[in-house]
């Protein structure tokens, strides 16, 4: 799993997203919120990562997922603050560097308000990128925030997950 998040992330490998949207769609509790959701946002790259690697990674794997979906907006949620890298910091830089580093255009609050929202990202370390997007999108006052992820980091997680995390297993 981890050579198929650091090749869609780093490599560009466009094969691994197609991949990870095709099990998405084997997991029932994932489809569920996909279809319960008025909207989808991947969560956004800073426009400097962005312009760098060419490609959003959580874009790219949205898209398998939900295909021609018109509920899909990749460009709904943006990165306002550059941040370091994630993978690069500690677990206290982890949990307070992103923190007002997401907004939401506001042309789409409107749109948002009242809406179920659904988050879709490649992997979740420490959750923190999901909730300084989850923060940013609760100003245009949507009904319920739900978050998809692929894969869950193992070195930043708890022993056993929240009652509310159920991870769907991969086919065998």
């Amino acid at each position: 799993m981890d050579q198929w998040i650091k090749r869609l992330k780093f490599a560009g490998d466009w094969t691994v997203a197609e991949v990870m949207g095709h099990l998405m769609k084997d997991c029932r509790m994932a489809e569920t919120l996909r279809k319960r959701a008025d909207w989808i946002l991947p969560l956004p790259l800073s426009p400097s990562r962005l312009r760098a690697r060419g490609y959003n990674q959580s874009a790219w794997f949205a898209k398998q997922w939900c295909g021609r979906d018109a509920r899909l907006k990749p460009d709904w949620l943006v990165k306002v603050r550059e941040t370091a890298p994630q993978a690069q910091t500690d677990r206290a830089t982890r949990l307070t560097q992103l923190q007002g580093s997401m907004t939401v255009d506001p042309s789409h609050h409107p749109d948002l308000q009242g809406a179920r929202v659904l988050l879709v990202d490649d992997v979740m370390t420490t959750g923190q990128t999901l909730m300084a997007c989850a923060q940013a999108l609760q100003l245009a006052s949507p009904q319920a925030i739900h978050a998809v992820v692929f894969a869950r980091a193992q070195s930043w997680a708890p022993t056993t997950p929240p009652p509310h995390v159920q991870p769907c297993p991969l086919p065998t």
